[in-house]
């Protein structure tokens, strides 16, 4: 005997499977592009900015030599001078994904800035570090790469990527300076700073630590060229050096 129950739930089956058939086949929301980082950069007071490029570049290759552009002051792959005493550059979230992907740029810490140096002690000896730098240059050869005797102003602050969270410290090759830091995982922004205390006299502390991401609204200093372990920080409107 057939169940009239049974009977009447069948066109109630039917489209209960036909609706969870239909909610299969509907895409879910579209994945959110990777966040791109914008950062603000400030000039001396009265630098002579015309013919400038500002440029984010990183370093590749297994001797971490051949240098890339990742980004200019006009804007993603673009070439053009910045406005007045102040730029900004704009890192694209799909290259800084793909350069956190890249084994050229992704390198071993160890090997990679900590290479040469003294004293090394690092909270994680696998971690690995990939790094964009920023400077300034006037294009005189029209190549628009960077090349040394064009650059015009820099900074020492970098955007760094590491693999995870880790702190670290060492003796620059000469021992006049300790340079220790903490970074987070992921891209943050570096700030770089130089003290030399009273007490030791020819001798400077280095710090390296990535910076809250509500910081990297206060504008990078960008000065001439200088020693990193040892041009002394200093306040300047607009940022630190």
């Amino acid at each position: 005997m057939i169940n009239p129950f049974s009977v009447r739930q069948l066109p109630l089956l039917g489209g209960a499977a036909l609706l969870a058939s239909l909610l299969t086949a509907c895409p879910g929301p579209p994945t959110p592009p990777p966040p791109g980082v914008s950062l603000g950069f400030s000039y001396p007071a009265q630098a002579d900015t015309s013919g400038l490029t500002l440029a984010a570049i990183y370093f590749t290759g297994t001797a971490g030599t051949d240098l890339k552009v990742l980004s200019t002051s006009s804007g993603y792959g673009g070439y053009g001078p910045p406005a007045g005493s102040s730029a900004s550059l704009y890192m694209d979230g799909y290259a800084l994904a793909a350069l956190a992907k890249d084994p050229l740029c992704m390198t071993p810490f160890k090997d990679g800035e900590a290479k040469g140096m003294q004293d090394v002690t690092l909270s994680n000896p696998e971690v690995r570090t990939c790094n964009v730098y920023f400077l300034a240059f006037r294009d005189a050869n029209g190549d628009r790469l960077p090349q040394k005797a064009e650059e015009a102003y820099m900074t020492h602050d970098i955007l760094s990527n590491a693999s995870t969270d880790f702190t670290y410290s060492y003796l620059s090759p000469d021992g006049k300076s300790r340079e220790s830091g903490s970074r987070k995982s992921g891209w943050t922004l570096v700030r770089h700073m130089v003290l030399q205390p009273e007490a030791t006299p020819g001798q400077y502390l280095v710090s390296m630590n990535s910076v809250p991401t509500a910081d990297q609204g206060i504008p990078v200093a960008l000065h001439e060229p200088s020693n990193y372990f040892s041009s002394l920080s200093v306040p300047v409107a607009g940022g630190q050096r």
